[in-house]
């Protein structure tokens, strides 16, 4: 009967030489099923136990969404984007925001966060007592750096893959604490936020302010400085273009004062030389008295010749007339000697004005090329550049209160929920590992078992 079990079993001959048949492998199931069905039923029972002497643990996340504040801004570069992220996730995690958070909600005074006794350094100097050795003295370590260590064990903060988000994440053993624990970070990450970004504002719009007073006061005294000099100097601009177009409009007045004088000495010659002896007659001269006399010269001319034409005047009446024009054209010599006289005057008067202006001109080009103009020169650059900083600064600081507004920020896009699941244990999640792994354990013991098995049928 032995034989024939033997027989029928491929794997007791030649198992080896021979793959098993299907028949074969279905008895080895067969054989080995409560090895393995065995393994199974453990593992669950043990994940079961697990499970239940476990302490269930909660996690309560927060969403930060990293907001653009302007339209410039809102088409980032990746990496700029995960610099952001990482910063704002580093912070979070930072000494001071936990330190923060211990302090809102009084986590130093809860016993799971308690900083720890410091067995192991009592264990070490009762020791070192004990042997004889020095006094062993435990350093004295700050109880807050403790609970904000155990603080953060509970603590992730992760981008949520490639968005602007970020999963802040608590686990604790009590939902509420979670709840409240994640939105404190939460809350003192955006508060430091705002806190480190108005102090950084105001200290640069602080340090603009300075700046701009600085500038203005420099530029003040430089321009106090040149109205000095123009006074003393009795210019009136320090501006280069400025005095050179003084020059150029004093240039075009002597040119005109030139023409004007040569005008005036040409009608001057002319009224010259016919009052010497000339036909005054043929003088315009634009004076009502003038006008005058020409007119009665002009008739009483006609009426000599008239006179001398006619044959019944009598030669008295002629020589009344004659007497008559000559007295008019003595008035008009006189009339004539009155505007040339008027006239020299003007010229004396034009000729004057016109060495003023050449003066003017000629101190203007001696005052360019003078130490004074030299000085009054560097004193305007000085202004001109105080002022250009003053503006810049200006700007600067218009410019900050902008940015001030339309920082690039991170709001709560959702607060954390109490959960009403814990995260862990999982008892799915522990049964299908608890199954997977003790299956796994059940087909290696049931193998080795099937091992032993043949080995011991071929002796």
């Amino acid at each position: 009967m032995n034989r024939a079990r033997r027989v029928e079993d491929p794997l007791e001959v030649n198992w080896r030489d021979k793959p098993p048949t299907m028949k074969s492998l279905l008895g080895t199931v067969r054989r080995q099923a409560p090895v393995v069905v065995l393994s199974v039923v453990v593992g669950i029972l043990v994940a079961l136990v697990f499970v239940v002497l476990a302490e269930p643990v909660y996690t309560a996340r927060v969403s930060l969404y990293l907001d653009s504040g302007s339209e410039a801004d809102a088409v980032r570069s990746e990496v700029a984007t995960a610099i952001d992220l990482d910063t704002n996730a580093e912070l979070i995690r930072s000494d001071r925001t936990t330190a923060t958070v211990i302090n809102a909600l009084n986590l130093a005074e809860r016993p799971e966060f308690a900083p720890d006794r410091g067995r192991i350094e009592a264990i070490v100097g009762f020791l070192r007592e004990t042997l004889g050795l020095t006094h062993y003295e435990a350093e004295v370590v700050d109880p807050l750096l403790a609970v904000i260590i155990k603080v953060r064990a509970g603590l992730k903060v992760a981008r949520n893959g490639n968005t602007r988000v970020l999963d802040l994440t608590y686990i604790s053993s009590s939902p509420r604490l979670a709840v409240d624990i994640a939105n404190a970070f939460a809350a003192a990450h955006i508060d430091g936020l705002s806190s480190r970004d108005e102090g950084v504002a105001s200290r640069r719009i602080a340090q603009l302010n300075l700046r701009i007073e600085d500038m203005r006061q420099k530029a003040d005294e430089a321009g106090s400085s040149i109205r000095k000099i123009l006074h003393e100097s009795g210019l009136f601009t320090a501006d280069p273009l400025g005095l050179e177009e003084r020059i150029s409009l004093l240039r075009q007045d002597l040119s005109a004062f030139d023409a004007r004088i040569a005008a005036l000495s040409a009608k001057l010659s002319i009224y010259n030389d016919f009052g010497r002896g000339g036909d005054v007659t043929s003088i315009a001269i634009d004076t009502p008295e003038a006008r005058r006399l020409l007119a009665e010269l002009a008739v009483a001319k006609r009426r000599l010749l008239e006179v001398n034409q006619r044959t019944d005047v009598t030669a008295r009446a002629a020589s009344a007339t004659e007497t008559a024009i000559k007295n008019l054209e003595v008035g008009l010599r006189q009339e004539i000697d009155f505007e040339a006289r008027a006239i020299e005057v003007e010229r004396t008067m034009t000729i004057a004005e016109r060495e003023i202006v050449a003066s003017q001109i000629a101190q203007l080009g001696e005052y360019l090329a003078s130490d004074t103009w030299a000085e009054l020169e560097a004193l305007r650059h000085k202004k001109v550049f105080y002022d250009g900083m003053y503006q810049d600064y200006l700007e600067l600081l218009e410019g900050e209160g902008r940015e001030r507004q339309a920082r690039n920020d991170i709001r709560i896009m959702a607060d954390a929920l109490t959960p009403s699941v814990p995260s862990s244990p999982n008892v799915k999640v522990w049964l299908a590992i608890a199954v997977t792994l003790a299956a796994l354990v059940g087909i290696g013991i049931a193998s080795l078992r099937e091992w032993n098995r043949n080995e011991r049928s071929r002796v």
